[in-house]
């Protein structure tokens, strides 16, 4: 499972840092950008292929009436593009390896390898994409914030003897974002759920899933 943080669960940095791949990181340049600046827009001139190297990127969509929605929070490893109608903030001190999109594609042509690799990051970028069209048509906000916790506590969670707990990285209106609602909204959903005993909130942006099994059932 793809939790709905990540577009990925390839690691295409760790790939290109193979022996046989050394000769094409040499050809991507090194970026780098402070926190909350916006790095990338829609209908820019460039068009890039990034990967990051250090720090958070959220990737995100505006709209006319002042709303934002999240698609994803890009982190070491991760691969994207500045080809698309979304707006792309770092969260933190980013650093970024960039390359003109027409030469990566000259490049993975003659690589079958990296092609393959290529391939399944946008078969898992293709079913994130419907399941967040899926949650957005057919799930209420509950169920959305729920699932979110659900796929990070499977693909990051760390278990200790109070349950299994989720370092986030993100304020309560991030998470919103993340679901497309308002922080008041998952703010009181949190809330109960805590009431509940189902989450209990920790330090530093942390959550701690206390009964997992009865999340589920939510």
């Amino acid at each position: 499972m793809v939790g709905r943080m990540k577009l990925t669960e390839i690691n295409i940095l760790a790939t290109l840092q193979q022996e046989e791949f050394k000769e094409i990181m040499q050809r991507f340049t090194k970026k780098t950008f402070a926190p909350e600046t916006v790095m990338f827009f829609p209908d820019q001139p460039e068009n890039l292929v990034y990967i990051v190297v250090r720090g958070k990127v959220r990737i995100y969509l505006t709209y006319e009436d002042g709303r934002e929605f999240t698609l994803s929070i890009l982190e070491p490893g991760d691969i994207y593009s500045t080809h698309t109608r979304s707006f792309a903030r770092a969260l933190e001190e980013v650093e970024i390896l960039a390359i003109e999109t027409g030469e990566f594609a000259k490049i993975i042509r003659y690589k079958p390898d990296l092609t393959a690799v290529m391939v399944k990051v946008l078969g898992d970028c293709l079913r994130n994409s419907i399941d967040i069209i899926e949650g957005l048509v057919f799930k209420e906000v509950t169920h959305r914030l729920v699932e979110f916790f659900i796929s990070l506590a499977v693909e990051r969670g760390e278990k200790t003897e109070e349950g299994i707990l989720v370092d986030l990285g993100l304020t309560t209106e991030q998470i919103a974002l993340m679901v497309g609602s308002t922080r008041q909204t998952v703010s009181r959903i949190l809330n109960d759920l805590a009431d509940k005993g189902i989450l209990e909130r920790k330090k530093r942006k942390k959550w701690l899933i206390k009964n997992l099994d009865l999340l589920k059932r939510i």
